[in-house]
């Protein structure tokens, strides 16, 4: 009937909506926090929450003088070696990895 089609027509569009959001988030939040929040079932709210934070901060000694010379490519496989194990680490402790700040 006309009424099932225009139900599935607007599943069809909550459902890319919901994946444009998602990919929006994904971009500020890591995917495994996401997945969990999504889980979850807990909408979000405004509001204040008082915990205790890290702040880590990581300077890879020497990292000019080593990728002097380096392709660019190679560069970013580095650097991509480095965000791994570093997310890996802090993920490993319960942790959640926000952001990398680069030197300018």
């Amino acid at each position: 009937s006309n009424d099932d089609v225009k139900e599935l027509a607007d599943l069809r569009c909550s459902l890319t909506t919901m994946r444009a959001a998602l990919r929006s988030w994904a971009k500020y939040v890591p995917p495994y926090l996401l997945k969990s929040l999504y889980r979850s079932g807990v909408e979000a709210t405004v509001g204040f929450h008082e915990n205790e934070v890290s702040i880590f901060f990581c300077d890879i000694d020497g990292f000019r003088d080593m990728c002097r010379g380096l392709h660019p490519k190679a560069v970013l496989d580095l650097l991509s070696s480095v965000h791994g194990e570093v997310s890996s680490a802090i993920e490993g402790l319960g942790g959640t990895l926000l952001e990398f700040i680069a030197d300018e």
